[in-house]
This record gives C-alpha cells, structure tokens and sequence, in this order.
C-alpha cells in the first residue's frame, strides 16, 4: 500500500496495522527531515514528496503490484497517488 501525509496520526497507526500484519508500506511525507522518522516507526519506504514520486515508487516496487493507496491531502497529492498504484486497484481517503 502506498499513503501520503505519512507523517499524519492516522498515517502512523496504518503504519503499525500493516507492519503487524506483514503488510509492506509505502510512505510519502512533505519534508525531507520526516523521512527518518517515520522510518523508525516502521514503515518500509520513505520518500520525500515530489512530482517524480509515482515514477520512483514503481523503479522500487517494479512488478510488485501496489494495490491500495490511503490519502490524507487532496489536490496534486492524490493525483500522485493514482499515479503510483497498479491500474484498476483502490484509493481510499485516510480521514
């Protein structure tokens, strides 16, 4: 799964569920300095949001399909997320 706003309480707590559960996520975060962080919380990828971040979430994941994207920012943000998920999988706003 790939959310953004991963910096965000609700985006903490799918963190952990996930990691729980065994499920792999993937995080966007606003700034940079977050990318440790939220790393240390236990989530698999970070990346720093950037218009190129759906290009560089499928050079990691390749041919692993990303199923499920959690938004928690509207506007440019989500369209990035779309962008990131494999085709006909499903966006959920994360509020």
């Amino acid at each position: 799964m790939v959310q953004n706003a991963a910096d965000s309480g609700v985006s903490r707590s799918v963190i952990a569920f996930a990691k729980e559960r065994g499920l792999r996520t993937i995080n966007i975060v606003r700034r940079e300095k977050l990318v440790t962080e939220i790393e240390e919380l236990g989530a698999d990828i970070v990346l720093a949001d950037h218009p190129d971040v759906a290009a560089r979430v499928r050079a990691i994941t390749g041919d692993d399909p990303v199923l499920l994207g959690l938004h928690g920012v509207s506007g440019e943000a989500t369209s990035l997320l779309l962008d990131a998920l494999t085709e006909g999988h499903l966006l959920r706003a994360a509020v």
